[in-house]
């Protein structure tokens, strides 16, 4: 297949993972940005970072992944940082360091006329909109400019989400991400009527859960990221539920993995691959970055062969 150039704007955090012995520039919208940036995409970031020196290396780094540093601003907060310590099973947990630069992303005139250029797919989640100054900013860009798709993986951290960010999501995006871990969300807040408990099983749950928010809030397609059990997809259009391979590989890290996953499905899915293709791609790309250490790893030829 030919695939055709797609511009991507992504909005949210730009932090620094720091693990134990090491430290490595992330935050999902970022991760995201760098792996579709990888696979051929112009994409361009809205965040904002520290005039420190993290900061500066955060930009060259940012520069050297081929994503557009136009739309990130610098401010006199400090670089977002975020400490990661990891489970014997490579499972990470997260301590964000609160009241960042990117709490505070704030949009000039001069960012939003960048904005109008126009661009294929809007992309944003949950942490950033922790913060009103944030949040506000967001939701600028959501009312002000149009975009073929807007995805959305809500990726939750922490108790950094409620009601109100949650419906925000479901609003204004046409296609969501959630992940197995998440389901809890829906039910804690009220906005599904089912619970897990009263199903047989994740796939007969997923089915109903999928089904209920793509009719309530108007979204076309809904991923659901299982782990070991690899994925599944819901589609408005032929009320479908398919279902991915499996992963393979023995996970070292998964630092970064469910946003290579979100990076493959879009660059497929804008570029017209059937939906199985897109989910079986992305995981293949997912299995991949697991057994490395670092978000954004390398790409081998081969796998390029195998999701593109």
């Amino acid at each position: 297949m030919n695939f055709a150039n797609i511009k991507v704007l992504s909005f949210g955090e730009i932090l620094w993972d720091k693990f134990r012995e090491n430290q490595e520039i992330g935050g999902a919208p970022l991760n995201f940005s760098a792996h579709l940036a990888k696979l051929g995409a112009e994409v361009h970031i809205v965040s904002s970072v520290g005039r420190d020196v993290l900061g500066n290396e955060t930009l060259n780094i940012i520069k050297s992944l081929n994503i557009s540093c136009d739309l990130v601003s610098t401010n006199s907060f400090p670089t977002g940082v975020c400490l990661v310590s990891m489970d014997e099973n490579g499972h990470p947990s997260y301590q964000l360091v609160e009241n960042m630069a990117y709490d505070n992303i704030v949009l000039e005139q001069h960012q939003l006329s960048k904005i109008q250029a126009g661009f294929d797919v809007f992309y944003f989640g949950t942490l950033a909109q922790r913060s009103p100054v944030s949040t506000t900013s967001l939701k600028q860009i959501l009312s002000e400019f149009d975009f073929k798709e807007v995805f959305c993986d809500l990726n939750i951290r922490q108790s950094y989400y409620n009601r109100k960010t949650i419906k925000n999501c479901l609003h204004n995006c046409t296609i969501l991400k959630i992940s197995r871990e998440e389901y809890h969300v829906f039910e804690e807040l009220n906005i599904s009527p089912f619970r897990r408990h009263d199903f047989a099983d994740d796939i007969e749950f997923s089915s109903k859960l999928c089904q209920h928010l793509s009719q309530k809030y108007n979204i076309k397609i809904i991923i659901v990221t299982m782990d070991k059990n690899g994925s599944i997809v819901y589609s408005s259009n032929t009320k479908e539920l398919l279902i991915s391979e499996k992963p393979k590989n023995k996970a070292i890290s998964t630092v970064g993995a469910g946003d290579s996953f979100c990076a493959c499905f879009i660059y497929n899915y804008m570029n017209g691959t059937p939906l199985q293709e897109c989910i079986d791609r992305s995981v293949k790309l997912s299995d991949y970055v697991v057994t490395q250490l670092g978000a954004i790893p390398n790409y081998p030829k081969k796998l390029l062969d195998f999701i593109m």
